[in-house]
Formats: C-alpha cells, structure tokens, sequence
C-alpha cells in the first residue's frame, strides 16, 4: 500500500523499524518548483525499514528557492517482511547490444534491503566487464560495462527502477550509448521455482460466500459475497480457475456437501494441483463446538444447517491435492487451525511436499469484522497477495501471514477500531500429518506450503476461468 505524507523544511523525519518498505516518490520544493530527490531520502531508508534525517537543505543536497521555507512530499509502501535467497543465476536476452546477453552469476558483493533478506550483484560468466547491479532501496538496478578500456567506457547500458530483490523481468531502458534502444533485454532467473512443474495439474479454487440467511432472527451480513467476488477475480488474473460456488440461498447445507462431493471427483486425478477454499458467512459457538451456518440455518435445525469447524477440516482432508489453502473469514474460525505453521524453515526440498494451510479471519474466540463493501480479513490478504507479487515472481504462504496482521490493523483503523489479538488473523495448519495417498498405512508430514505466482510467469493473455456448471454459476 501506498502512503503520502508532507514534511515542513528542519523538521525531523522518524519513522521506526518495520515502517517503510521503498521510496516510490520524493519532492523537495515549494509552491509549483519541486525537484525529485527520492535518491537522497532513499540514503537514509535502513534494512530493519527505519528512516531517520532531519530535513534541511544539507540533506537533500539542494535548495530549489532560498529564502523560502520548503516542504518535502513524500510517498512510500510499507514495509514488507520476506524470507528470500538470491538466485544463483540469471539470463540476460533479447538485448539489442549483443554483448550483454548471457549468464550471470553473484560476484559476492550484496546490498542489504529492509530486512533480513538481501540482493545480490552479479558478473557475466564468460566476460566479467559486464555486471548487473543495484543502486540501493527503493532505486534502479544497472546493467553495466565495468572495463574503461572497452568500447563503451566505465557506464551503465541499460536501467530499470525497482525494489526487488532480484534484478526484474522486464521493464528496462537504454540508458548509455552502448545500450541499443532498437531491443531491452529480458531477464530470466534460472533457478526459480517454475509454475508448471510445481503446479503440473493445474491451479484451483471454490468460494461459499453468504450474506443473507433464511432465519430472520439473523442479521445478514454485507460483504460476503463481494469478498469472494474479489478474491476470485484476483486469483483467476493469477490463473486460478473456478471449480465450485455457493452463495446466499443456494449455500444450504445439502448443496456445501454436494459440492465437497464435485470438488472431490475433480480433483481425483490431480495430485500435483494447489486448491483454494474460500468461505465467508456467520460463524457461533454451540455447545461448545464452533460453527459455520449454512443458509438456511435454524436453531431449532442446528445439525442440519450448520457444519462444524471439525468437520469441514475431515471433508477437506480427503481433496487430493498437494498443496491446499483454507481461507474462512467467519467468527470462532480460528478453531480451524490446529498445528503450527512448519516447525522448520524453509527449504526448497519442501517444494513437493504435501500442505493442508489454513487462515481465518479471527482467533477462536474472535468476531469478524465488515466494513462496507469488503471485509477488513479478505480485504488485506489480497492486498499483502498483490504487494508481495508486484515485487516476486512467487511467494509463499508464510510470506503473506507475516505481513498479514500489520495490514489488518491499518485498514481497522481506518475505521476508528483498535485491534485487540480476537481481531489478529490465525494461520496454521489443519493437521500435522495425513495419510499418504500411495500407502494406506503410513502418514506424511504436511511441511510444504501453497505458492503463488505472479502472472507474468504464464502467457500474458491467460486468466483463470470459471467451469461452467450449477456450482460456479454463484
């Protein structure tokens, strides 16, 4: 997320750690003359996301009008925890100057970013004149000529401005005159995750999403079906399709078990699919067991209209995929989550093993909570989802909750709510260990996690789509 804020000439700038993520814009001036000065302010950004200066003409190396009191405009993201490894390799090509394109490798040489991860510089394997490198956080990264004696001099050849942690895609310009403007080079990282053979079989997704129920006695909810509309939306343009749906009076409880049943035989055959599980709705405790209401819930018909929390983690057991996520923005949904996330970290090796994650909106003893069109929950996983994508080619589960409760707590106080730990998201994993799929008698450790990747690694064209029968048409 994006934030603006406007500072007055000798004023001091604080922001502790854990703040800012990039400099997107810095504007020093006053009245209509303004002059960029991202770079300066970018000096003072530190790895933990602390920025600290005192802001005088000395700081910004410039004084566009003297004599008049000046302001600095200032936007920047918030900061972003990640758990990344530069990648040992990467590709240059399409470049119009020749010369550039090929492997490179990391030349040691590091700049550390707003936490603990950190970006690599890199030296072309068979021509080490020419280096790919990065200026610092928030600014450009340079594809360089570093041989005085060469043909082009001691300059960079083309640039790119960006905060990620490996040098981009795409996005590049000529920026020397031995960077030939007729073609920008493209670049490859060679040892990333690849969708296609993570996700062989194919990415899925299924919402039940109520806002109105049956009981008048019951409040309807608002954003329910909006939430799900969104997610959606924002899953297929990362090209997930749409397997199953429920919504309002068509989400009874007969019809969520035969759509369990759908999502079951579909997914049968496709062991090497990651599956997304989105449910938004009125949650209760009864009894002492925690519960989702169908539509058409009654206490009077509390077995045959509600499902327990207990329940619906046995149903989604028995979906066989590798990798599945359970989202649930209802009350005393926490009670979903029984494991902690993995009790190691990550590693590479976890890629192919089996996961069963869940997220819910709340702690088990917490109320969910709407505001206007989205829920605040739903609203900020796809907000981190698409932060966290906008600068990698593929994040990991873990990566969203970690940033998740920060959002949560900005957009409730948005709305004059502070968080109490019953608001914080829940994050987890539904069981332990499960069942192997080719040995009926041994059980496997759920140490792997659903990955997204941004769309950039498919076909720029392609979108998920929605199946076309009874339970997608929602």
């Amino acid at each position: 997320m994006t934030n603006k804020i406007t500072f007055k000439e000798n004023e001091m700038i604080n922001f502790e750690s854990k703040k800012v993520g990039c400099i997107v814009s810095a504007k020093y001036g006053a009245n209509s003359t303004f002059i960029d000065v991202d770079v300066f302010v970018a000096s003072f950004l530190k790895p933990d996301g602390s920025l600290k200066f005192k802001l005088t003409n000395e700081t910004m190396r410039k004084d566009p009008l003297p004599y008049v009191v000046k302001s600095l405009i200032l936007e920047y993201t918030d900061y972003i925890e990640r758990d990344e490894q530069p990648p040992s390799e990467v590709r240059v090509e399409y470049a119009g100057n020749s010369d550039v394109n090929g492997i490179y490798v990391p030349n040691g040489i590091q700049w550390h970013c707003r936490d603990k991860s950190y970006c690599s510089n890199y030296v072309k394997k068979n021509n080490p004149d020419f280096q790919i490198y990065h200026e610092g956080p928030g600014l450009y990264w340079y594809i360089h000529n570093d041989n005085e004696k060469s043909k082009y001099g001691r300059i960079p050849l083309y640039k790119c401005k960006s905060d990620s942690r490996v040098p981009p895609s795409t996005g590049w310009s000529q920026y020397g005159v031995g960077g030939m403007a007729s073609e920008m080079p493209v670049i490859k990282i060679l040892d990333s995750i690849v969708k296609d053979d993570v996700y062989s079989d194919g990415m899925y997704s299924a919402y039940i999403a109520i806002d109105e129920y049956e009981d008048t006695s019951i409040t309807n909810l608002e954003s329910c079906v909006n939430d799900g509309k969104l997610l959606e939306k924002c899953l297929q343009d990362l090209g997930y399709n749409t397997i199953a749906g429920l919504s309002n009076k068509k989400a009874t409880k007969q019809n969520i078990e035969k759509m369990f049943d759908e999502i079951f035989s579909f997914l049968k055959t496709k062991k090497n699919s990651s599956f997304v599980l989105y449910i938004a709705g009125h949650g209760c405790k009864h009894n002492g067991f925690d519960k989702f209401l169908c539509s058409d819930y009654s206490e009077d018909k509390i077995i045959s209209s509600t499902i327990d929390y207990d329940f619906l983690n046995n149903y989604t057991k028995k979906f066989n995929t590798k990798h599945q996520l359970l989202l649930v923005d209802a009350c005393f949904s926490g009670s979903l989550v029984k494991e902690e996330l993995r009790e190691s970290s990550w590693n590479d090796e976890y890629i192919h093993s089996r996961s069963m994650d869940v997220i819910s909106s709340v702690q088990n003893s917490g109320k969910a909570i709407e505001n206007k069109q989205n829920g605040i929950f739903t609203k900020s996983f796809i907000n981190i989802l698409n932060e966290l994508l906008n600068e990698s080619n593929y994040i990991k589960f873990s990566d969203i909750c970690k940033n998740l409760e920060k959002n949560v707590d900005k957009e409730l106080s948005l709305i004059n709510i502070e968080l109490n730990p019953n608001y914080i998201p829940k994050f987890g994993r539904q069981f332990k260990k499960i069942q192997s799929r080719d040995d009926n008698h041994k059980l496997v450790d759920l140490n792997g996690e659903i990955i997204f990747f941004k769309n950039d690694n498919v076909d720029a064209n392609f979108r998920g789509v929605s199946y076309s029968n009874y339970y997608t048409n929602w």
